[in-house]
């Protein structure tokens, strides 16, 4: 957790408030738990890992690259029918 918004921090020049208000995490493993437990906004492919000490706050359908495919989807339709 920490190496990765350090890097983002430093490669991005932002704050860890302002990423976190402003992405998605998405996995499908256990070891990106942490990770869940840190952003806001999470998502897990249907295959993520049952039983985590944090889930994600949302699971796709499918699984693997199609799960990011219907996340990214849903967020695509969302930010569309915000422009109407």
């Amino acid at each position: 957790f920490t190496t990765t918004f350090t890097f983002i921090e430093a490669a991005f020049n932002t704050t860890l408030e302002a990423i976190n208000a402003h992405s998605i995490f998405l996995r499908d493993s256990h070891n990106d738990a942490s990770m869940f437990d840190r952003f806001t906004h999470t998502v897990g492919v249907a295959n993520v890992v049952q039983g985590l000490a944090t889930p994600p706050r949302y699971v796709t359908q499918a699984r693997e690259g199609e799960g990011f495919i219907e996340m990214a989807q849903a967020v695509l339709r969302a930010k569309q029918s915000a422009k109407t």
